[in-house]
């Protein structure tokens, strides 16, 4: 193998050489599979994992050779915090590109009795492994399982490795991706409840990372050719969420406002109000007056009568009945918006995950109030309650939501005690679907300025030549693929453009950028003098482009592949 530098300590290229004369020996069998795994070793830093076991009644110790879980006389329980700093995920796109990853744990006693270990994320504080303690880090925050080994001699004997223990930690890797779990608090190992509260000491030791012999490792396999769905789902505050004083929100400018664009019922269909709100002047959240989607407002605009109108939908103290309404008017919608939504009824207390062809929502009714949760690819759910923000914390214990906790976790604050129902949807996770609810607007169905997707997995095919889209909200993402029929030199330009009704705003700072297959950024143009993108393209490769606005203002655009 042979390297070549491109940046010191950022990028190298390595190249495998083969030996002639093994690829010319009759012995060798054909084909030949070239592993591509390259394993870089920490064995020499003391920043490849950090370790430390927390004790409940005795502090902790981070440089023991040793790492131990269970309950000790005199320590009380024994837990293991685990964390990987070296651990480099920027390049990997988005969840659904990570394969698989395994946590390995060397147990270095290796005695006859049993005790089962699982394995968690931890929810509890930042901590640092030279000064955490139980109580500082709350070593009693922690996620649902991940996955669990029962630890003993006969077990560990016949593993490949002996005595070497790999505990699945996929979801924890693609929700450190996906940002909704924090890489930086790391993993928990901790003994089953059982074996914690019991009258015995009993518990297991392993190898720490500073043990020269037996460390213990992380291996993730990830690809990273980005992998298109439309239904993809992801976690994405800053994407919704209003950042400034809510005591100066100007309705009537949309790129301030996705949060007064969409309730729980929008955020859930990804589904805004189109355009400007028909309101006068500046307004606060006090005057109430940001638009709230209702299950049935699609079917009003075509009179449906069999609707429940808005004002009769919740009926008080009776959550089965509000939930029947509420499931009633999506039916209605449903049908005139063009896809379809399906009764889901669990077979586990963890949910299946969903996003291959369909998506999944919840509907939470109360004694007073109904409220949607949306599933993301990750595993992971969130929710926008009226004009507030999106978020994936429960609404009064704080928890973030999980497929694991979703159906304990949902019925929380107002809905405590009422029904929770779940849905399939085939409506795809692509914001840009606007519509515009004035009365006599003539707009049932959904109102298409452009169908872009949000991110890269979802993009939207389009050709060469003119195409037209619109940056809806401010940290609205147009992301668009395409494959060219020839090799040879492109120029994609990109420009303002303003349809009939269109709010004309200047210097709105339009960019596109171009990325290869795996997702790394080939160059870009941008609309401030109408600068011009050359490049190379070739058959047989998707590219993909990106339309973002810079200045944060809500316009139309003309994109032109040429």
């Amino acid at each position: 193998m042979k390297y070549r530098t491109v940046a010191e300590n950022q990028e190298y290229i390595l190249t495998i050489q083969l030996d002639d004369s093994y690829l010319r020996d009759g012995k060798t069998a054909y084909p030949i599979r070239i592993d591509p795994t390259i394993e870089i070793g920490n064995n020499a830093s003391t920043n490849g994992i950090h370790d430390v076991t927390l004790n409940s009644n005795s502090g902790s110790d981070h440089t023991s050779t040793a790492l131990f879980v269970g309950k000790r006389s005199n320590y009380g329980k024994s837990r293991i915090l685990m964390k990987f700093p070296m651990l480099n995920l920027a390049t990997v796109h988005s969840s659904r590109n990570v394969l698989d990853a395994v946590v390995e744990l060397r147990d270095v006693m290796c005695e006859a009795e049993a005790v089962k270990v699982n394995c968690h994320m931890f929810e509890g504080n930042l901590w640092n492994q030279t000064t955490v303690t139980w109580s500082s880090a709350k070593a009693d925050k922690y996620s649902s399982l991940l996955s669990a080994k029962t630890i003993s001699y006969s077990n560990g004997v016949n593993l490949a490795t002996p005595f070497r223990y790999e505990f699945n930690v996929k979801n924890a890797v693609k929700r450190w991706v996906d940002g909704s779990f924090n890489q930086n608090l790391g993993l928990m190992f901790k003994a089953s409840d059982s074996t914690e509260n019991g009258s015995t000491a009993k518990y297991k030791t392993f190898a720490s990372f500073n043990n020269s012999s037996y460390k213990p490792s992380i291996t993730v396999q990830y690809t990273t050719v980005i992998s298109r769905n439309e239904y993809f789902s992801k976690y994405d505050p800053d994407k919704y969420n209003y950042d400034g004083d809510p005591e100066n929100i100007n309705v009537n400018v949309p790129n301030q406002l996705y949060v007064c664009r969409a309730n729980c019922y929008g955020y859930a269909l990804s589904v805004i109000y189109n355009g400007v709100l028909e309101m006068d002047g500046y307004v606060s959240y006090e005057d109430n007056q940001w638009y709230k989607q209702q299950p049935g407002d699609f079917a009003l605009e075509a009179d449906e009568h069999d609707v429940v109108y808005f004002e009769d939908i919740i009926v008080n103290n009776n959550p089965e009945a509000t939930w029947k309404n509420v499931e009633n008017n999506m039916e209605y919608d449903q049908s005139l918006l063009g896809f379809t939504v399906t009764k889901y009824a669990p077979t586990s207390g963890t949910l299946a995950q969903f996003g291959e062809s369909s998506r999944l929502i919840a509907l939470a009714t109360g004694n007073a109030d109904y409220h949607f949760y949306v599933q993301h690819s990750d595993g992971t759910w969130s929710h926008k309650q009226g004009s507030l923000n999106v978020s994936n914390l429960s609404i009064s214990s704080g928890r973030i939501l999980t497929n694991e906790n979703i159906m304990s976790l949902a019925n929380e604050g107002e809905y405590s005690g009422g029904e929770l129902k779940f849905y399939l949807i085939t409506k795809n996770a692509i914001v840009d679907y606007a519509h515009d609810h004035r009365p006599g607007s003539g707009q049932i169905a959904l109102f298409y300025k452009e169908l872009a997707g949000d991110y890269l997995e979802t993009a939207v095919s389009i050709s060469t030549g003119v195409n037209y889209g619109r940056i809806d909200f401010a940290e609205d993402n147009d992301c668009f693929y395409i494959s060219v029929s020839s090799s040879r030199e492109y120029n994609i330009n990109i420009d303002e453009y303003f349809r009939l009704n269109d709010e004309h705003r200047t210097n709105s700072n339009i960019r596109c950028i171009l990325y290869n297959n795996e997702g790394t950024p080939l160059g870009n143009c941008t609309s401030l003098g109408t600068s011009t993108l050359s490049v190379n393209l070739y058959p047989g490769t998707r590219y993909f482009l990106k339309v973002i606005n810079l200045n944060k203002v809500y316009t139309g655009y003309k994109l032109t592949i040429s």
